[in-house]
């Protein structure tokens, strides 16, 4: 298959320069200033990871609009032939060091255990084998400087005034990096109050060591999910509410699912596979269920809210298994407990719970919930899933160099990435029916994938 991108060549001498700057203003979503910009630096990459279809639609809408824009292959693609090339000149290397050009990868993986594996848990998911991942594309950012200014225009998103349009939105991969500060920040905390104990003994240190150890991981993995989350439609209140409510009432649904079904007289501590798994599911139904179906109908919603709901439980649970730690053999042991469970914390509650919202809002979009979705074919597969990864989990055995958590991590995280491949292609499709529907209140949607990200035409 191959990717195309579109690029902007300037304004079509034919069409009157105001009218046309004005009709690129709304069908690019952006202020008069950004499209003066735009202009300035031609020619620009609009969007890229195109099919040829997808492609001429936009470049037919620009033209419309009185711009030029061509259809060329994306660099670093398979050579096309000819008779599906554009004829226009070649972007110079400034345009290319703008661009946001993911790696592809072949749609087949190379055999082996992790591949074959892999395959059998997007045949599960439902949502596609990964066939345009990279983990050294989706990292490329993490290690590198970001100011002050990009994390408050990160979290800056999500209420009515700061949701970018569908039009705006751009489906490659993202490139998270704010979950590794949040991680360095948290175990920064952890590590100070670890020094203070060490140096005073202090028991008045024990709550916050407790907490921020408890926390800091489940916070950092919370991140990453956020920084996934496309449309940019979640605010920090709705993350907030579903990490503490949400860690809160699922707690509270798993003990009464205990009491009510003795499961762990039968399955012992894998019990919690089905019990927990159902508790936090019915907290993350109560909390984000029925909330705006319209607004927050994409799958990538629900993997965000499942994850949190997830945070809250796993970081709430830790705490009190750390607690009971220390009370009962030993202040260095409650360490341990710390460290081990934060270490594993990305493969567990967190990951678990997304797949299942994300499994739900698949099967829900932008209905209420009713109590039947539960019983749809690819929702149970994945719930299936889930409840068994952390049944195996809990199972008395141990692999050396803990490779059954780190299986059991992969297993999840595999399902993961599918879903979030899922969810950008569901946004590419609704934005692709928005061209089709014609108008200018569905104009194309055009993500301008250079400093324009940091303009308000996103906010």
């Amino acid at each position: 298959m191959y990717h195309f991108q579109i690029s902007l060549q300037g304004l079509n001498p034919d069409a009157d320069p105001s009218a046309a700057k004005a009709n690129l203003q709304a069908l690019l979503q952006a202020q008069p200033a950004a499209v003066e910009q735009l202009l300035m630096s031609l020619p620009r990459v609009l969007k890229r990871g195109l099919t040829l279809d997808e492609a001429e639609h936009y470049r037919s809408a620009i033209a419309e609009a009185g711009a030029v824009c061509v259809v060329e292959p994306e660099p670093g693609t398979a050579q096309v032939p000819p008779d599906l090339r554009s004829e226009p000149p070649p972007l110079p290397p400034a345009a290319h060091a703008h661009a946001h050009a993911p790696a592809q990868l072949p749609a087949t993986p190379p055999p082996g255990f992790f591949a074959d594996i892999a395959g059998r848990v997007t045949d599960i998911a439902g949502v596609g084998k990964l066939e345009t991942f990279s983990v050294a594309e989706l990292f490329a950012q993490t290690f590198k400087k970001h100011h002050d200014d990009e994390v408050e225009r990160l979290f800056t998103v999500g209420t009515r005034d700061t949701t970018p349009p569908l039009q705006s939105l751009d489906t490659n991969w993202p490139q998270p990096w704010m979950f590794m500060r949040a991680l360095f920040f948290a175990a920064l905390l952890y590590g100070g109050f670890h020094f203070l104990w060490n140096f005073f003994h202090n028991e008045n240190l024990l709550p916050g060591l407790i907490l921020t150890g408890s926390f800091a991981v489940p916070i950092a993995t919370l991140v990453f999910f956020f920084e996934m989350n496309v449309p940019r439609n979640v605010s920090l209140y709705q993350m907030l509410k579903l990490v503490l409510l949400g860690g809160v009432a699922s707690l509270a649904i798993s003990l009464l699912l205990f009491d009510l079904t003795a499961l762990h007289n039968v399955f012992g501590a894998s019990s919690a596979g089905i019990v927990e798994e159902a508790g936090k599911l019915l907290a993350l139904v109560w909390l984000a269920g029925r909330s705006n179906n319209e607004r927050y109908r994409f799958t990538l919603n629900g993997l965000l809210f499942g994850a949190a709901v997830g945070t809250g439980f796993a970081a709430f649970e830790s705490a009190g298994y750390a607690l009971r730690v220390g009370m009962n053999d030993s202040v260095d042991a409650m360490f341990e407990n710390i460290v081990l469970r934060g270490v594993l914390a990305p493969a567990g509650h967190i990951v678990w719970t997304a797949l299942a919202g994300a499994a739900l809002w698949k099967v829900k979009r932008d209905r209420r919930f009713a109590w039947d979705m539960l019983s749809d074919a690819s929702f149970m597969r994945v719930f299936a899933l889930v409840a068994g990864l952390h049944f195996i989990w809990n199972l008395p055995f141990e692999l050396p160099f803990y490779a059954k958590f780190i299986v059991l991590g992969f297993v999840a995280w595999t399902a993961a990435l599918a879903f979030i491949q899922h969810g950008l292609r569901e946004i590419r499709q609704e934005q692709i029916g928005l061209l089709q529907g014609g108008g200018q209140a569905e104009s194309p949607p055009v993500h301008v994938a250079t400093d324009m990200e940091a303009m308000p035409a996103e906010a």
